[in-house]
């Protein structure tokens, strides 16, 4: 059978929460009837961010798959073992319906939101932040996805505001695109990527003025996670003493953040290491956050 995996589980995101779905998927080479199949598991995980991606490619009725291309974009998926044992968890971020032949593709890569600019608006010289733009209905659909754009010197404030929302009128929502014949032979399916949550971190923006000076490194990531990470549902942490700053004001993405702090160690020379797991078949809490000291590293031996 394909590999040790015994299902996959696409379910409405219980972040957003806007609908309610359930497909149960089973291998492709599984005995008896099942609605849908999957095959081509392909899993990634990094020490550095646990669950970090996956794909596979769906085979059902064609209107199965169209109801998929339609609303999956944002949907959790959790793979399970024959044993119950979890091996993924995330939301699904790009797909592609092949209907040979031709191609169909949507994906949240581009997705924007939330945006402002960051320009001299009044000739002082000095760099402002514009209006904050936001779309909330596509906040509600896919979670916040921020950017923010250079603009130089600009005549005034409403050049910045007009130019932010473009931008997210733009990339509020998924725009689908069409490779029309390009496609080869074989049977209609929909290939889904799907990302861990951990990487949701890369879509959004931190800043924090209000305090000053440092605090526990350890302390400093649950701060950045609790702030942004709306789909980071919780976060365990050992104890890293290191002093980092408290102050963020230069529109950093977080998981650059939460990626970085860790690599600073801990005064024993310690490597430590953020990762994102999901639930098993006794803990309920899934999409969890562990920052942790990692095993050390051993010098070659002469």
């Amino acid at each position: 059978m394909t590999g040790a995996i015994g299902s996959i589980i696409i379910s409405g995101n219980p972040v957003t929460d806007y609908e309610d779905f359930l497909l149960n998927l089973s291998p492709t080479d599984a005995p008896g009837y099942a609605e849908a199949r999957f095959s081509n598991y392909a899993p990634l995980t990094r020490a550095e961010g646990g669950w970090w991606a996956t794909t596979f490619a769906v085979f059902a009725r064609e209107l199965i798959l169209k109801e998929l291309y339609e609303n999956a974009l944002g949907r959790d998926v959790e793979v399970w073992g024959y044993g119950l044992e979890p091996n993924f968890e995330g939301r699904i971020e790009e797909l592609v319906f092949a209907l040979p032949p031709d191609r169909f593709t949507k994906s949240l890569r581009t997705l924007a939101n939330k945006a402002h600019m960051r320009a001299d608006v009044d000739g002082d010289g000095e760099v402002d932040r514009s209006t904050v733009i936001e779309n909330t209905e596509s906040q509600g659909l896919y979670g916040t996805a921020e950017g923010v754009m250079s603009g130089g010197q600009l005549s005034s404030s409403l050049v910045a505001d007009q130019t932010i929302q473009s931008l997210v009128d733009l990339r509020s929502l998924p725009q689908p695109a069409v490779a029309l014949g390009g496609g080869s032979g074989g049977i209609a399916s929909v290939e889904l990527v799907v990302r861990g949550y951990i990487t949701t971190l890369g879509r959004r923006l931190y800043n924090q003025t209000l305090l000053e000076g440092t605090q526990s490194l350890s302390s400093q990531v649950e701060d950045v996670i609790d702030d942004v990470g709306e789909f980071i549902e919780s976060i365990d942490t050992d104890t890293n003493t290191t002093a980092v700053t408290q102050e963020y004001d230069v529109d950093r993405k977080a998981d650059s953040i939460v990626f970085d702090l860790p690599r600073l160690g801990d005064s024993g020379n310690n490597r430590w290491l953020l990762d994102c797991y999901g639930r098993d078949c006794t803990t309920v809490i899934g999409r969890r956050a562990y920052l942790h000291q990692a095993a050390p590293v051993r010098p070659p031996t002469a």
